[in-house]
């Protein structure tokens, strides 16, 4: 019946389901909880992203939000003509500032596929889960340890964070840079062009 709970507070984009992480952790450990949240979260997103797909069409489409469709998507396009969507999408996944939620609502509506939704998500996702998930577990055993979380969870997301970036290093096209990014740089002196 948890799990069920846990999906319907994900499903509608309801705060807490990082608590579910902590539990998760708390209770079945990294070994089974990170997975199991990891899972859930997944799935959760994308049923949001299937009923947003099914019914929200009307809702995205007000005038309030069709500036940030056309902004996004505009994005999303430029980063698929560039070879970079899959990349794209992950570093909006990553990134803590950019809402979990809106993503589940507009993605569907700006032509990214199912497939690229849940793939971005589930890597996306595993960095703040292991990290919630360590803690949980790291609590329940806070009485034993000075440390609630150990310096090698640190170590773990330290080497994702740069997995996720080596693949653009090795991308180097200056003429998908554009120009604003280029003066900026230069301002900086950091290029030289």
């Amino acid at each position: 019946s948890d799990v069920y709970k846990r999906q319907f507070l994900q499903l509608l984009n309801i705060p807490g389901s990082c608590f579910f992480n902590l539990f998760a952790g708390a209770i079945f450990g990294i070994g089974l909880g990170f997975p199991l949240c990891l899972l859930l979260n997944t799935v959760g997103a994308f049923l949001c992203y299937s009923i947003s797909y099914l019914f929200g069409r009307a809702f995205v489409q007000r005038n309030y939000l069709r500036g940030t469709i056309n902004n996004l998507s505009s994005l999303v396009n430029k980063s698929e003509d560039n070879g970079n969507l899959f990349f794209y999408l992950l570093s909006l996944r990553l990134n803590p500032i950019f809402p979990g939620w809106a993503m589940n609502l507009l993605f569907p509506h700006i032509e990214v596929n199912p497939l690229q939704f849940i793939s971005t998500t589930l890597l996306g996702l595993a960095p703040w889960n292991f990290l919630i998930c360590s803690a949980g577990e790291s609590l329940s055993e806070v009485a034993n340890e000075t440390n609630p979380i150990a310096l090698k969870h640190y170590y773990y997301l330290f080497a994702a964070s740069i997995a996720v970036i080596i693949p653009t290093l090795f991308r180097k096209r200056e003429k998908d840079i554009p120009i604003s990014s280029v003066r900026f740089l230069q301002r900086l002196s950091l290029i030289h062009i």
